[in-house]
């Protein structure tokens, strides 16, 4: 079929053809319902009745359609017009950087700067699961600002499910032994038509980069199949002298992209960027579009010592980076004052309706939250008359919305039943339970709210209206000037990894900024054409990032803290929160003693004890671990930890041999000693696996899981033989056996009893131990372990088995109150005489930074 001007797709009118390629033809085109230009792809008549090529069609409209990111072409629509599919996408104005390499090698400073915005646009792209296949210089497009725009998702592969949200999705991969790609681009894997994750497209990016910088290709014969020999066989020409000062530092990080072995290569997209960015930044070649490159994603939770954190900021040890489009001196750093000096933790604050009153909710000393008003230039604070409660939002008239009775809603945020009261007095009036964020319309009629579930955050405005709902945490929530739109924080990567997303009161959200860590903290700038958040990238503590609403960032404000934002004042000044975030292991004998911290670094998670107590393993994923979670054992005696493996949970056997953490290349159980030997894997076959736990003998785990098609259930694996077998039957899981191997503490649906495996018998729990956490069965099989906790520390109990009789034999709390959060991962030794747990602790101080505006 033949389109020309005036041709119509569906409600598209064409304009005027602009290029074509494998996968089809490309037009502008009119969209006679929004008046807006777009282009507008079709599938080749001559191909329509190609089912292969028609598949490939669809998977690149499916692919596309699932990311929005500043750096991948965005997709508005997909449709058919009788036997004509077609796909609609935003039209972009500028070069394909194949038009731009026909001149010769770039500029250092833009080759840096199109390297750094292609890897963002790849690790945006593997984050949900799509490898591009088919990188090339004709698939990446140059704006006439400089912005880089990644073409063409047709060969895109998915490796894992897409949600119904659209964070994940579902594509059959291409058929064994199906070569796909373009000679010269593709990795050797692709050509060998071996299963590819994402490191082959850092291949294809290496190659890209090579020519780039070289000016000439990587890989290239007289014919394909000598150019596909060439990427097997040989490796590229060194880079031609001159080409650039810097390009010693910049070829080695090419020639890592193009290691022929998968295992050599950088292991993400994201390392790619951070290297060029590293490297810019040595060598003074700075990329021209924003000033932060992230690093792999993982959780950052960084922290100064309190005392020094004062001192530091205090003493204007602050460095400033938008000097430079502010025209502001970054050996100037902008006005700074301290508003509160206790020691605690400051949860939400606000500037009140004068712009110049602070409102804050604090816990000093380890004192319930009370909500505190201040004035910059006052050291002293005033406490309101209220309830115990965090402070979420302040309208313009002087409303406040308050969280009552918060309470501890994950490892960083608390939650609580919404009220709204004056600041002037009066008793509070409830509106809403389990609510983490609100933020008033800038009328003040109209409350936003962020509700934590069960399962899944819930974004409604007004109260009532639901927005979005998503399986993970949601928070931030601040209505926008003009009170059309809502932005907040999705927290879809786990933790307090997350994005910047804006959503209207009708349409889909969409994401802004993306790839960070630590984000918390969202106000809109004045003016509302930006949003300021802090978050961190490249290893660095929490700093103030902005990003305007076409997903243009830049760095705002750096200080030697973590910062936290929690408002903007109309005149451009900053109210954050800086302080300290530590999580700790402790260990202490059943009985009493003084505990001992075993914490190597700075964030410690999933805790094991060996059974005599003598030894723990525990995980370390903040900035001390390194680029992956670490796993630790260390002496309870006090001598120094060891690094074991990555991973990012751990079990010890009883006998303190053995460490069990998810093997992340195959999905099979690990098992590395803790002394000499090597790991080995435990193959689990078809199971889906959920948790592992080792049986008293430490020869044998006790995995529950499911397999496709049936419902969970626990299985047990040997180690000697290697073998796993079915423990219970469907519907019934448990992990702890006792050490008679006699009991196993299940559940069957709604049900917790105890299973008698000799036997196949069912027994009724012990009244209140459903309600508790089950830590482990005592030496003599005759007790189980259970712990409770509450927001002050944790108690452990030994309950009887035969009569539920419950005495407790611990009582965790913390030995100095301030800053503590929560008590998390405890663990008891097989012996019953020693006990471990985590304990987390935030100090804060907030304060008040004057910043030039947009």
């Amino acid at each position: 079929m033949t389109f020309s001007a005036g041709s119509r797709l569906g409600p598209y009118e064409i304009v005027a053809p602009i290029g074509a390629g494998g996968m089809g033809e490309v037009f502008r085109a009119r969209d006679t319902r929004l008046g807006r230009d777009v282009a507008l792809k079709v599938l080749p008549a001559l191909f329509i009745t190609d089912a292969d090529r028609l598949r490939r069609f669809e998977q690149e409209a499916r692919a596309a359609a699932t990311l929005n990111h500043p750096n991948i072409l965005v997709v508005h629509d997909v449709g058919t017009d009788g036997p004509t599919p077609y796909v609609v996408s935003e039209l972009i104005e500028g070069l394909t950087l194949r038009e731009l390499l026909e001149r010769g090698a770039l500029p250092a400073r833009k080759a840096v700067d199109y390297g750094i915005q292609i890897a963002r646009g790849l690790a945006a792209a593997h984050e949900k699961g799509i490898i591009h296949r088919d990188l090339k210089p004709e698939n990446v497009l140059v704006t006439k600002d400089g912005r880089v725009k990644i073409l063409d998702f047709g060969l895109a592969k998915l490796v894992e499910e897409i949600s119904s949200d659209g964070s994940r999705a579902t594509i059959a991969h291409t058929d064994p032994g199906m070569v796909v790609g373009t000679a010269g681009y593709m990795s050797p894997e692709q050509l060998r038509a071996e299963p590819i994750d994402a490191r082959s497209d850092v291949f294809s990016l290496g190659a890209v980069l090579y020519e780039m910088f070289a000016g000439q290709r990587a890989f290239h014969g007289k014919t394909a199949v000598d150019t596909m020999s060439a990427i097997l066989k040989e490796d590229p020409a060194e880079f031609p002298s001159g080409v650039h000062a810097s390009s010693p530092a910049i070829e080695r990080v090419v020639r890592r992209c193009l290691e022929k072995n998968v295992d050599e290569r950088f292991d993400s997209a994201r390392d790619v960027m951070f290297a060029l960015d590293a490297i810019s930044s040595a060598s003074g070649v700075r990329p021209a579009a924003d000033e932060t490159a992230p690093p792999p994603p993982r959780a950052r939770r960084l922290g100064l010592p309190l005392a020094a954190l004062a001192a530091a900021v205090v003493a204007g040890g602050v460095m400033y980076f938008a000097g430079a489009r502010y025209g502001v001196s970054p050996a100037e750093p902008p006005p700074l004052t301290q508003l509160t000096y206790r020691n605690g933790t400051v949860r939400g604050a606000r500037f009140a309706p004068d712009g110049k009153t602070v409102i804050y909710a604090a816990s000093w000393e380890g004192e319930p939250l009370t909500t505190f008003t201040t004035r910059p230039g006052s050291p002293e604070s005033s406490p309101l008359l209220l309830p115990s409660a965090d402070l979420l939002a302040m309208s313009p008239a002087g409303e406040m919305a308050l969280a009552l009775n918060p309470r501890t809603a994950g490892p960083f945020a608390i939650d609580g039943t919404l009220a709204r009261a004056a600041i002037a007095g009066g008793a509070p009036r409830e509106l809403v339970e389990d609510v983490m964020s609100a933020s008033w319309s800038p009328d003040g009629s109209r409350l936003a709210i962020i509700r934590s579930t069960r399962d899944s955050g819930e974004l409604q405005y007004p109260i009532g209206t639901t927005l979005v709902t998503a399986p993970y945490w949601l928070s931030d929530g601040r209505v926008s000037p003009d009170g059309g739109s809502v932005a907040f924080i999705a927290h879809s990567a786990g933790g307090d990894d997350g994005e910047v997303r804006i959503v209207g009161t009708s349409g889909p959200a969409r994401t802004l900024s993306s790839g960070w860590s630590s984000i918390q903290g969202l106000a809109w700038a004045p003016g509302g054409r930006e949003l300021w958040f802090t978050a961190t990238r490249a290893g660095m503590l929490r700093a103030l990032h902005a990003v305007t609403l076409d997903g243009r960032e830049r760095l705002l404000y750096r200080a030697p803290a973590r910062l936290t934002l929690e408002d903007v004042a109309a005149d451009g000044r900053a109210l954050l929160t800086a302080g300290s975030l530590r999580s700790q292991v402790m260990v202490g004998a059943i009985g009493g003693g003084p505990e001992k911290g075993l914490s190597w670094f700075d964030w410690a998670t999933s805790l094991g004890l060996s059974a005599d107590g003598s030894l723990a393993a525990f995980v370390e994923s903040g900035e001390g671990a390194g680029a992956a979670y670490g796993i630790f054992v260390r002496p309870t005696d006090g001598r120094p930890a060891i690094r074991i493996a990555d991973g990012s949970r751990a079990q010890l056997s009883p006998d303190g041999k053995w460490v069990t953490s998810p093997d992340p290349e195959t999905g099979k159980i690990r098992i590395t000693p803790t002394g000499a030997g090597a790991p080995r894997l435990i193959d689990t076959g078809a199971i889906q696996i959920g948790t592992v736990t080792w049986a008293p003998d430490s020869r044998r785990l006790i995995v529950t899981g499911r397999e496709a098609g049936h419902a969970r259930r626990s299985y047990e694996a040997v180690l000697a033989t290697n073998q796993v077998a079915p423990l219970t039957a469907e519907g019934t899981v448990g992990e702890f056996v006792s050490p008679d191997g006699e009991w196993l503490a299940a559940a069957r649906g709604e049900a917790f009893g105890l299973l008698n495996l000799k036997s196949n018998t069912w027994l009724p729990a012990p009244a209140g131990l459903p309600d508790e956490q089950l830590l482990g069965w005592s030496p003599d099989s005759a007790a189980a372990f259970t712990a409770t906790r509450d927001n002050h520390g944790a108690a452990i109990f030994r309950v009887s088995r035969a009569t539920g009789a419950r005495t407790q034999i611990a009582t965790l709390r913390p030995g100095d109150p301030a800053g503590f959060t929560g008590i998390q991962n405890i663990a008891i030794s097989a012996d019953g005489r020693h006990y471990a747990y985590v304990s987390t602790r935030q100090l804060s101080q907030l304060f008040v930074v004057q910043l030039p505006t947009p």
